[in-house]
């Protein structure tokens, strides 16, 4: 992976180094997290629902302390896939890289500032968009057919 520890593109000059961190380990712990949480919420409904052992008053919640870990290692996911974005593609977003965490915390705009930052973060990731002039040349080299049931106009 040391290919994409040197920034690239029109922003490498002002932009600072980072390292390209693979996201697959706080990626498997959310998941972990989400799953253990959901298993936990089935057990709690089968045992009784609020007279579950594991909502007693003299203990913490269990699915309290679950769901406050799924968030943060959840945010500590998306900061890094972000970071990991602006080494693909430096000086291409639209918001900052604390942004990707901070967006989830401001009332109202968290229901679209992450996605706008998720599709920055996608485009970053994705493949380079097609050029107009790729397109040209496939539309040059199909072939000409023409049209049924009508025939080529003759002569002049």
């Amino acid at each position: 992976m040391d290919s994409y520890n040197v920034p690239v593109g029109p922003a490498a000059g002002r932009a600072p180094r980072y390292r390209f961190r693979k996201p697959n380990g706080p990626a498997l712990v959310v998941q972990s997290l989400i799953a253990t949480s959901a298993i936990t919420d089935v057990y709690i409904i089968a045992t009784g629902g609020k007279d579950s052992p594991w909502l007693a008053e003299d203990m913490v919640p269990l699915p309290a302390v679950l769901q406050v870990s799924c968030w943060i290692s959840f945010l500590v996911w998306f900061h890094r896939v972000r970071r990991n974005a602006e080494v693909l593609a430096p000086g291409s977003h639209k918001y900052t890289r604390g942004f990707a965490v901070g967006a989830w915390i401001i009332p109202l705009a968290m229901w679209w500032l992450p996605r706008r930052i998720t599709l920055d973060i996608h485009r970053a990731g994705g493949p380079a968009p097609r050029r107009p002039s790729d397109q040209r040349l496939v539309v040059r080299l199909a072939p000409q057919r023409p049209a049924l049931g009508r025939l080529p106009p003759r002569g002049p």
